[in-house]
């Protein structure tokens, strides 16, 4: 199962930073018949619900085309039974604006699940480190 469902995720994974990184309102598609209609999204605090809410979100990102580009890194995918699996990226995106280039470090998480045969996005949830460390969590904490 491993070796399939880093495939199935490397392929969710990749066309949906495809339509975030070309910026084509047309790529869309693509994404839509990887996604769930119940999927979830999450980014940056921001949560959203079924796939018309993300393809409306898709969209708007879609119009910024060449100001993002999402670089994944390793990906890990873990199997969570027969029809579903966990993928964790850590991810390196550039933004490129009037004010010049910035690079920013985060991470993604996908949960899949395999539907008559075909592996669907449920929830996905992106995020990106705070520049300065954070002082009101720490992780380390018992």
């Amino acid at each position: 199962m491993r070796p399939m469902a880093k495939a199935i995720g490397a392929m969710i994974f990749v066309a949906g930073l495809g339509a975030c990184s070309i910026g084509s309102r047309n790529s869309t598609a693509a994404v839509q018949s990887a996604v769930d209609p119940g999927a979830t999204s999450v980014m940056e605090g921001d949560i959203l619900r079924g796939w018309e809410a993300i393809r409306l979100e898709t969209d708007k990102v879609a119009g910024t085309a060449g100001e993002y580009h999402w670089a994944p890194g390793t990906m890990e995918v873990v199997p969570l039974g027969r029809d579903h699996a966990l993928v964790v990226v850590p991810v390196n995106i550039t933004h490129k604006s009037g004010l010049g280039r910035e690079e920013l470090a985060g991470a993604s998480t996908l949960v899949l699940e395999q539907k008559d045969g075909k592996w669907k996005v449920l929830h996905e949830h992106h995020s990106i480190q705070p520049e300065e460390p954070e002082n009101d969590h720490d992780s380390r904490r018992s």
